[in-house]
């Protein structure tokens, strides 16, 4: 399955897969990378982060920007 979404939305799931507090889901927020891939892997009884801000599809570092 793929979803397509900003990074607002992006880093507040990873504030929940990761149960970290608000401030933590602004610093990942302030980290994506416009484009970048993020994985979690969920189950009835778990949600999880399993991959965050990977590029593996820009392999010129000039691509490379944030949101």
């Amino acid at each position: 399955m793929a979803l397509f979404t900003s990074g607002g939305f992006i880093g507040g799931a990873a504030q929940l897969a990761l149960a970290a507090p608000d401030r933590t889901a602004l610093e990942l927020h302030w980290r994506l990378r416009n484009t970048s891939l993020t994985e979690f892997a969920f189950t009835r009884d778990r949600f999880s982060l399993d991959t965050f801000n990977g590029v593996p599809h820009l392999d010129d570092p000039a691509l490379l920007t944030y949101v």
